[in-house]
C-alpha cells in the first residue's frame, strides 16, 4: 500500500489513464497544427499569383492534396447570372458540366443560397460537396467535389473548415 491509502495497482491504472488522455490530446493538437500549416500554405499559394490559370491550378492542387479529392470542377457565375460556367475541371465530364443552371441541384442551389452542401454519401450525380466562392456575400462561383481518393471514406469536419477558408481565399484571389 502507498502512503495515500490506495493500492499501487489502482494508482498505476490511474496514471496509465492519464498518460493515455495526454497522448490523445497531443495527437489532436498535432493534427490541428498540421491543418493550420496546410491552410497557411494554401492561402499563400492562392494569393501568390495573379494569373487566372495558375490560380485555378493552385486551387485544384490544394483540393486534391489537402482534402483528398481526385475529381472536381470549378464554376463561375455567368455574366447574366442565370447559370454557372465550368472554368476548370479535373477528371470531370466537361460536356456534361459545361453549364449548370442555377435551379439545378445541388450545384445551382449552392450558388443561389451561398451555402455549402455536403453529401453524406455520394449523391446520384456523383457529387460529394459543393462550396460557394463568395466575395462580400456575393457568390461568384462554386467548387464541386466529386470522387474522393479511395482511402478517404468521406469528408470530415476539418475538411469542411479547410474548404470554406480555401473557397473564401480563392474567391478574393
Amino acid at each position: 500500500m502507498s502512503g495515500t491509502g490506495e493500492p499501487i495497482d489502482e494508482r498505476i491504472a490511474a496514471m496509465e489513464r492519464e498518460a493515455t488522455r495526454v497522448a490523445e490530446h497531443t495527437v489532436r493538437l498535432e493534427r490541428k497544427s498540421t491543418a493550420l500549416v496546410q491552410l497557411a500554405v494554401a492561402c499563400r499559394r492562392l494569393h501568390g499569383t495573379v494569373a487566372r490559370e495558375a490560380l485555378l491550378s493552385a486551387l485544384q492542387d490544394i483540393v486534391c492534396n489537402l482534402v483528398g479529392c481526385e475529381q472536381l470542377a470549378v464554376f463561375e457565375t455567368s455574366a447574366d447570372g442565370r447559370s454557372l460556367q465550368l472554368v476548370s475541371a479535373l477528371d470531370v465530364d466537361r460536356a456534361r458540366w459545361a453549364s449548370v443552371p442555377l435551379d439545378a441541384e445541388p450545384v445551382g442551389r449552392c450558388a443561389r443560397t451561398g451555402t455549402a452542401w455536403y453529401a453524406g454519401a455520394a449523391s446520384a450525380s456523383g457529387l460529394t460537396a459543393c462550396v460557394p466562392l463568395c466575395i462580400d456575400g456575393h457568390v461568384v462561383g462554386v467548387i464541386a467535389l466529386f470522387r474522393l481518393l479511395p482511402q478517404k471514406a468521406g469528408l470530415e469536419p476539418g475538411d469542411h473548415e479547410l474548404l470554406g477558408v480555401v473557397a473564401a481565399q480563392a474567391a478574393t484571389a
